[in-house]
């Protein structure tokens, strides 16, 4: 068909990227424009991954700060729960609601309770 080597570069679109390369050296020169164009590539889109690497760590470790927040926050909520439950509990309520705190006071003050 031909006698001399030819070779085409087409790009991802199938379009025609540059001038018909003709003959051993063309092709060669071809390629190693084309490996320098990859490699462009391949390194613009590394930096592009460590970016986007570097902000996801970012987003996870504020994630992570809002967990450790967000439970505390959930834990002191469970105590307080568990505080008035054992006060409704333990009858530390007058007849009209209000809290009788000295005698709540006085069973915090008696040695029984400090040793438990």
């Amino acid at each position: 068909m031909f006698a001399t080597p030819i070779a085409y570069l087409i790009d991802s679109e199938g379009v025609i990227g540059a001038d018909v390369a003709v003959g051993v050296e063309a092709i060669i020169a071809l390629s190693e424009r084309i490996s320098s164009t990859m490699h462009d590539q391949i390194l613009a889109r590394l930096d592009g991954l460590k970016n986007e690497l570097e902000v996801g760590q970012h987003e996870l470790d504020k994630v992570e700060r809002d967990r450790v927040n967000l439970r505390e926050t959930l834990l002191r909520i469970s105590g307080a729960i568990q505080v008035l439950e054992e006060l409704r509990a333990s009858g530390a309520t007058s007849e009209n609601g209000s809290t009788k705190l000295p005698d709540l006071l006085s069973t915090a003050d008696s040695p029984s309770t400090r040793d438990a």
